[in-house]
Order: structure tokens, then sequence, then C-alpha cells
């Protein structure tokens, strides 16, 4: 059988017809996910944000705390412990403390004889103790002679004295505040005021109340 041009190029036309038909499916199927995927944007790629910067915290102003005279401020505004107070000036007196011993009067007549400790007060700064023993043998005025017996009892017992006092004027002012005894005169000592003399001499003068008044000039005898 001869197949002529005309049934070749029908045969051609049917088999092209066949072959679109059966992979019209998967090429029009492609086509339209090509066109969905062109329509429809794409979603932007997701990216975590950063954290936004925290804003500066500014720094709390300083705090200056009021101080007293006992106090002076330190870093932070805090307050340092009270300051010890500053070292109290020397006074002439500070190189007079030791034992003074001497000989001297009482106004009326008599004869004493004393013992005077000065040592420093370190109960008190700027204070100073005595500690003085006193032998006192008055004179008969009338016999112009010492009474042998008071003499004997001022020997057996002296009158002692516990002082304290300050520096004032340049003379060293002390009070009592415990008197032992009583001289032969039947006197106790209640103040008593030490003034440097000279190079290595002190002259002290005491009151006893009511009875009279005492002067001495006393020497170191030790320190």
């Amino acid at each position: 059988m001869n197949i002529t041009d005309q049934q070749r190029k029908l045969f051609w036309v049917v088999a092209a017809i066949l072959v679109a038909a059966y992979f019209a499916p998967t090429v029009i199927g492609i086509v339209l996910q090509v066109a969905d995927r062109i329509s429809t944007p794409s979603a932007p790629a997701y990216h975590k944000p950063s954290p936004a910067p925290r804003p500066a915290v500014p720094a709390p102003p300083p705090v200056f705390n009021s101080t007293t005279p006992d106090t002076q401020p330190q870093a932070g505004g805090t307050s340092s412990s009270p300051i010890a107070p500053g070292p109290v000036a020397p006074t002439p007196f500070d190189k007079l403390t030791g034992v003074w011993t001497g000989n001297g009067t009482v106004a009326g007549g008599g004869f004493c004889a004393m013992r005077f400790e000065l040592r420093d007060n370190h109960d008190a700064a700027g204070s100073f103790a005595g500690f003085t023993s006193l032998n006192c043998l008055p004179i008969a005025p009338k016999e112009g002679r010492i009474n042998v017996p008071l003499m004997m009892l001022s020997k057996i017992s002296p009158a002692s004295a516990i002082l304290t006092g300050t520096v004032a004027d340049g003379t060293l002012r002390l009070h009592v505040t415990k008197a032992i005894g009583k001289d032969a005169n039947g006197c106790a000592m209640t103040s008593l005021i030490a003034t440097p003399f000279g190079a290595a001499q002190l002259a002290v003068e005491w009151q006893s109340g009511t009875c009279p008044t005492g002067q001495a000039m006393l020497q170191k005898a030790r320190s």
C-alpha cells in the first residue's frame, strides 16, 4: 500500500495532536506554577532584629554631707570617724616635773620644810598633779625658840595633800583634792601656786584655809 504525501502529512498532524494531548496537562501545570510564582511576591527573608541600645544612665550627682568641726568629708559623701584633738602646746612646766625640796616660812612666825612632787596629770590633757609633804614648826614670838614637842609631832605626822591644776599666766595653780593630816599649827593645805624661779628653782606659795600663808624656795632633787 502506497502512502501518499497527503496521507503522510495527515499522519504527522494526528501524531502531533496525540503527543500534544499527552503532554498538555504537565506543560499546563508547569506554566501555571511559573505564573503563580511570578504573580505572588516572595516573602522577605526574616532577620531577627538586634536589640535596641540601652540609654546611658547618668551618674548620680556627688553627695556633700555637712560636716561638723570634728569630721571631714571623704569620697562618696561619707564622713570619717571623729578627728582626735591635736597635741597640747607644751608649757615650761613640762620640763619641771619631778621631786622638789626646800625650806620656807609661814606668816606670823614659823619654819617649814616641804617636799613637792610634780607630775603630768594623765586624766586631763594640759593639767598637772602635785603631791606635797609639809613639816611646819611654830616659833613662839615671846620665847623666840622652837617648840620641841611640836617639832617631834611634825616629824612623826607631816601634813600631806594631793593637788591638781593647770598653768595660767606663767604660774601653776593647783587646788587640793585630798588633804591628809594637818601641820603642827592644826592647818591643812587648800591650794598652792608654783612659779619657775631662775634656772633651777621653784618659788611656791600655799594657802591653808584661815591659817597664815606659807612661802618656800625649792630646788629639784630628782626627776
